[in-house]
């Protein structure tokens, strides 16, 4: 008989996004590096402007990117990191707390911060002129 796991469904959901969306964003590189043209190279890498947060790009035409971005990792030792951080910690909180407030708790987490990081690069973008800061 296989081990049962118990793991509350919230924390559940994002493991598989994490997992989900990091392995989607490992295609989309790899396909945009081979033919070289559907993502954008920021510092040599391919960066997929539907799945992570480019500041000239996603607003307009890809919003959830503010979303999706959180659970995005660029390679196999951050998602570990990020998977073994969010199955602990997520266990804890959605049993410490009930599933409608970690899911507040993880919705302001993930919202606020890529927010105003996509808001600092504008502000610099419009102060310095820099189009490699949009």
């Amino acid at each position: 008989m296989a081990p049962y796991i118990n793991i509350p469904p919230i924390t559940r959901a994002l493991l598989i996004c994490l997992v989900t969306f990091s392995v989607l964003n490992g295609f989309a590189r790899y396909h945009a590096w081979q033919q070289d043209g559907s993502a954008v190279l920021i510092d040599r890498r391919y960066i997929a402007p539907y799945l992570t947060i480019v500041p000239g790009k996603s607003l307009p035409r890809f919003p959830w990117a503010f979303v999706t971005a959180t659970f995005v990792e660029q390679n196999i030792a951050g998602l570990v990191i990020t998977g073994a951080s969010l199955f602990y910690g997520g266990r804890y909180l959605e049993r410490a707390w009930s599933s409608n407030e970690y899911v507040k708790f993880v919705l302001i987490a993930v919202l606020v911060p890529n927010v105003l990081s996509w808001l600092i690069y504008i502000i610099t973008h419009i102060v310095t002129g820099n189009e490699g800061a949009s």
